[in-house]
């Protein structure tokens, strides 16, 4: 009996101390990130400026970062005076996270730093920006299913309130449809970008054609193709080449 008994007594203590080590990993591995953001936060109260954009970086940089790491890096950007990289960064943290109010705000003060004067956006373009593209395609997606689900009660009852209700939302649908559509298809088929230096746009791909606009640091341009070292980008309605490195691509 002794013996049992000292055998589960070893065994009980083992089992105590790795219900401890379980506790403590998991507690590390909910835990960091909080950690994490209070030592960035700290930095960021004392006015590291630097400090706080290399740390938010390397978590960006570790795959780890969301919306709220990159629009910490455009805070610090727009703190050190760097507008067009405050801007660039609050854009990636709106493509995340597109109804953030912080963003929209930040993003409309770096503007008025930048003094730009940029093409308003169509209302369909500002619908589009409001939701993320997994988001459209949910909606779209529940109401093509609530659709038929109505057309079939409509066949089986005739209700002419069921057959209103059902091509309402078809239009609805069209449009959710459309609007994904536009999000994932329409635009500049390489994306967006924004200015980090001023520079001369050109009639073509290369140093030797004619530069035909200056276009200001911390502008907002679509790209639309790409050759040698050059981008053919829209700003501003205008259109032509910029050098690749005066440009940063959003996504």
């Amino acid at each position: 009996m002794k013996n049992i008994k000292s055998s589960l007594c070893v065994n009980s203590l083992y089992s105590f101390k790795l219900v401890h080590v379980i506790i403590f990993a998991v507690s590390l591995f909910v835990f960091a990130p909080f950690a994490s953001a209070d030592a960035g936060e700290d930095l960021y109260k004392k006015k590291d400026w630097k400090g706080a954009l290399e740390f938010y970086k390397g978590i960006i940089d570790s795959g780890q970062g969301g919306w709220e790491e990159y629009y910490n890096v455009g805070n610090c950007f727009f703190r050190m005076g760097k507008y067009p990289e405050a801007r660039l960064y609050y854009f990636r943290a709106k493509k995340i996270s597109p109804r953030q109010d912080d963003i929209d705000y930040n993003l409309k003060v770096a503007v008025e730093k930048l003094g730009v004067q940029e093409t308003p956006e169509s209302v369909l373009s500002v619908f589009a920006d409001f939701f993320t593209e997994s988001e459209f395609k949910a909606a779209a997606t529940f109401l093509t299913w609530l659709f038929f689900a109505l057309a079939v009660m409509w066949v089986l009852t005739k209700r002419e309130f069921v057959l209103w209700t059902a091509a309402a939302l078809f239009v609805i649908d069209a449009f959710a449809y459309g609007v994904l559509y536009a999000k994932m298809r329409g635009g500049p088929d390489k994306g967006f970008g924004i200015v980090m230096r001023e520079a001369g746009m050109q009639s073509g791909p290369g140093g030797s054609y004619k530069v035909i606009a200056s276009v200001p640091a911390g502008m907002l341009t679509g790209i639309y193709d790409e050759e040698d070292g050059w981008f053919f980008v829209r700003v501003a309605g205008s259109s032509g080449w910029i050098r690749k490195n005066a440009l940063e691509k959003i996504e």
